[in-house]
Formats: C-alpha cells, sequence, structure tokens
C-alpha cells in the first residue's frame, strides 16, 4: 500500500473514529463502572470524533473554502485538545479541571485567524496547534503524574504515551520551520512528515489502550478497597487497622515510646435494636465511628475491628491520655445521640484500653483490650477498663440518667 497523502489522511480518519466508537460503546455498555470513567470515556470518544472530522476537513483541502478546511477544521482541533485534558482529570477521579482550556484555545485560534499574516503563513498555525497540542498533552502528562500511586501501570503507560505525542509535536515543528514548506499538500507529502503521521496514528491506539488499562486498573483498585473497609461506617477493617497499626509500630521499635489501643462497643445495642429498629442502630453506629475518626489525629488510626467494636490506635499515647481521649469520645456519644433522638436515649459504650510498649505486636494487644471490654461490659457497661488496673476497678463515664434512660424504655 503507497503511503500518499489520502491514504495516510483515510488511515487516521479511521483510527480518530474507530476510537471514538470504541469509547463511546464502551461508557454506554458498562454501566457499572463509576461515573468518572464513564464521562471520561465519552468526552474523549467526542475529542476523537471531532479530531477524525478535522482530518476530513483537511482532507477536502481545496474543494472546499478555506475558512472550513483551515478555519473551522482547526477550531474543531483545538476543542478537542481543550476535552482530552478534562476527559483525562476525570478519568482519574480529579473532577472537570481545565474546564476553560477548549473554549480558550478556540478563542486563541478565531481572534488570530482574523490576521492575514496568520491566517495565510502555513508556519504560523502549524507553530499555534502545534504548541498547545503540546500544552494540552503536557497537562495531561500532570494529571497521570499526581495519580501515579493510586494507578501506577495505566499512569505510567498514558505518560509515555502523551511523551511521544509531545517529541511528535516538536519534531513536526522543526521540519516546519527548517524546510519552510510552501503548502500543506507539500509538507504532508514530505517523507519527515509523513513518518510523523504514521507515528502519531500508532500514538493515538496506544491512548485508547491507556485509556482502557486505566479504567481496568481503577475498577480493581475500587474493588480492593471495598475489601479493606466496613461497609457501612468507611473504616478499615480488622485486617486493614492492624495491618496499618503494626506498620507504626515498627517505626517505633527501639524508642522506648508507649502507644494504646482502645475497642469501643454500644452498651445494650440489641435491645436499642429491638425497641427503636435496625436503623436506629446503625445510626449510632455511624454516629460512633464518626466521633472516633473526628477525634483522633495525627498518625492515630481508627478501625473496625468486627460488627459493632470500633478500635482505636493511639501511638505514643500513655495509658492517662488513653483514657482521656475516650473518655472524651464516649460523652460525645452520649450527648450526641440524646439530643438526635429528642433526649428518649442516651447511649452509652463499654470501653477496653492496651497500654503498652511497641514490643507487644498489635494482635496481642487487641486479645488484651478484648479481655478489659469483656470485664466492662460484664459490670454492667458504662466502663473503661485498661490492662494496668486492678480487675474490680471501672470508671463511670456518664451521669446516672444516661443509663436509667435506656432501662425506663426497657420497662415502659
Amino acid at each position: 500500500m503507497q503511503l500518499d497523502t489520502q491514504t495516510l489522511f483515510t488511515v487516521a480518519m479511521i483510527t480518530y473514529f474507530s476510537g471514538a466508537l470504541l469509547l463511546g460503546t464502551l461508557s454506554a455498555a458498562f454501566t457499572t463502572f463509576p461515573s468518572h470513567v464513564r464521562q471520561s470515556w465519552t468526552l474523549w470518544a467526542l475529542a476523537m470524533a471531532m479530531s477524525g472530522t478535522c482530518v476530513i476537513l483537511v482532507g477536502l483541502r481545496s474543494t472546499i473554502p478555506d475558512l472550513i478546511s483551515i478555519g473551522l477544521a482547526n477550531g474543531l482541533l483545538m476543542f478537542s485538545l481543550g476535552l482530552r485534558v478534562i476527559a483525562i482529570g476525570l478519568l482519574y477521579n480529579q473532577g472537570a479541571s481545565y474546564r476553560w482550556l477548549p473554549f480558550l484555545l478556540v478563542f486563541g485560534w478565531v481572534v488570530l485567524y482574523q490576521f492575514p499574516w496568520f491566517r495565510d503563513y502555513l508556519l504560523m498555525r502549524a507553530l499555534y496547534v502545534n504548541l498547545f497540542c503540546i500544552l494540552a498533552m503536557a497537562l495531561c502528562i500532570h494529571v497521570c503524574w499526581n495519580k501515579g500511586k493510586l494507578a501506577k501501570v495505566s499512569s505510567i503507560f498514558l505518560i509515555s504515551v502523551f511523551g511521544i505525542d509531545i517529541l511528535i509535536r516538536l519534531a513536526s515543528l522543526w521540519f516546519y520551520i527548517t524546510n519552510m514548506y510552501p503548502s500543506l499538500k507539500s509538507a504532508f507529502n514530505s517523507p519527515e512528515i509523513t513518518t510523523l503521521i504514521i507515528a502519531l496514528v500508532f500514538a493515538i491506539f496506544l491512548k485508547i489502550v491507556g485509556l482502557c488499562i486505566a479504567a481496568y486498573e481503577q475498577m480493581t483498585g475500587q474493588y480492593r478497597n471495598l475489601s479493606l473497609q466496613d461497609p457501612m461506617t468507611g473504616l478499615p477493617v480488622r485486617h486493614a487497622f492492624t495491618q496499618a497499626s503494626q506498620s507504626e509500630l515498627k517505626l517505633m521499635r527501639g524508642q522506648s515510646k508507649p502507644y494504646a489501643l482502645a475497642v469501643f462497643e454500644i452498651d445494650h445495642l440489641p435491645d436499642i435494636r429491638r425497641r427503636f429498629g435496625h436503623s436506629m442502630g446503625d445510626a449510632l453506629l455511624k454516629l460512633l465511628a464518626r466521633l472516633c475518626s473526628e477525634t483522633i489525629g495525627g498518625r492515630s488510626k481508627v478501625g473496625c475491628l468486627r460488627h459493632g467494636q470500633f478500635a482505636l490506635f493511639l501511638p505514643e499515647m500513655t495509658q492517662v491520655e488513653a483514657r482521656a481521649l475516650v473518655k472524651r469520645i464516649s460523652r460525645s456519644l452520649t450527648t450526641e445521640s440524646s439530643k438526635a433522638s429528642g433526649s428518649r436515649l442516651a447511649v452509652t459504650a463499654s470501653i477496653g484500653i492496651f497500654s503498652g510498649t511497641a514490643d507487644v505486636p498489635i494482635e496481642r494487644a487487641v486479645e488484651i483490650t478484648d479481655q478489659c471490654l469483656a470485664r466492662a461490659k460484664s459490670q454492667g457497661g458504662n466502663n473503661i477498663i485498661t490492662n494496668q488496673e486492678p480487675k474490680t476497678a471501672a470508671l463511670n463515664l456518664a451521669p446516672l440518667q444516661a443509663t436509667s434512660a435506656l432501662k425506663r424504655h426497657k420497662t415502659a
């Protein structure tokens, strides 16, 4: 097959429209994919369709008015470049960044096209188009670079492809400047530009592959994250919590620094569910999870050990400090639950605390904390029990009416 201008334009057009059709079909078919991925595919399909239309209009040069084959064609190309940047931001769930870019690129083109020194001079048009292609690809690389840790394979792949695109544009500029082609047809007939168009077609194909890899990588990452989160509260499950906590302990070893582990459980939760419904029980668990998350800071961590039990990992915190912190959370739970229920329900919690050094593994600390929690519950609840106090010790956290409120409802 002879690689003349007509053949190259046909191949580029087919590639663009095939890519647009493929991405548009994927966006419509995979309804279970995240909305931001489908929106990205839709925008990228629209951008490719615009680029394909641009190729058709440029290929009709000399048979249609220059206003269409040059003015409209490159205006579509400029708008499609801006859409690509927005689409790559959506793909990596960064929102519709640079929304103004498509309109800015088109506005700049329209303004400059009014001047004969720009409109009738191939080199000036080539400079504008290729420089802004480079800008758009650089912005796409910036977005991919920011997401490199979360989607490593696809981000590296797309960065490489966008980098190739930039090199093609730079080479194109070099050939336009050094050869001073008298017309676009003579430029496309040159072996240098022919080679660059072939490379550009391959880059288009690689971009489509990269977009599909990014979507797949995000879906697998999403499922992995869901498996590590409690579906109701969004907190890390036991495995994720203990792994993260153990990693912190490794950093603390040899420093003789303390740490504490606290486990919360709402008192009489089955009774609350029976009397007020499961939705009330779920709301209380979400409330406690939120209070724990909002109270801790720094390197501290919160997780869901099992259904209804929340754990706090408190590095470099003594028993006294840990007791004061969990006491504050417990009192906030009682106060907010009372306000939310119109004083019908004042909820309390039983709490077990382990306090020790980084030499004690986190799983062993969980076992000890479970024993402390069981003692707190066996003494009627609304208690804090630590591993460093006598077995008979207990601390009442809330006013007496907080626990008696529930008893009144039970006997009502």
